[in-house]
C-alpha cells in the first residue's frame, strides 16, 4: 500500500489551553528560559489560556525584550511615530 497522509488543523491557542502551567514552564525551559516564579509569566499563562494570545505576547515582550529601557525614551518614540503619522518632521 501507499503511503497515507493526515492534516490537522487547529489553533496554537487550544492547544496551550490544554497544556497545564508545569507543561508550559516546561516548555519554556527547554528554550532556555527559567519562568517558575515570575509573576509576568504565571499571568501571561492566564492570558494564553483565555485566549488573549496577544496581552500575553505584550506582556512577555515588555518583561523579557523591553523595547525601550525608559518611559522617556518610549514617550519620544511615540511623539516622533504621530509627528511621522502626521506628516510633519
Amino acid at each position: 500500500m501507499g503511503d497515507r497522509y493526515i492534516s490537522i488543523n487547529t489553533k496554537l491557542s487550544n492547544i496551550i489551553r490544554e497544556m497545564t502551567t508545569d507543561e508550559l514552564v516546561s516548555a519554556a525551559a527547554r528554550r532556555g528560559y527559567n519562568l517558575r516564579n515570575d509573576a509576568v509569566v504565571i499571568d501571561a499563562i492566564a492570558d494564553l489560556r483565555a485566549g488573549r494570545i496577544d496581552d500575553a505576547i505584550i506582556a512577555l515582550d515588555r518583561e523579557f525584550a523591553p523595547k525601550f529601557m525608559d518611559s522617556s525614551a518610549a514617550e519620544h518614540a511615540y511623539q516622533a511615530a504621530m509627528q511621522e503619522k502626521r506628516g510633519r518632521p
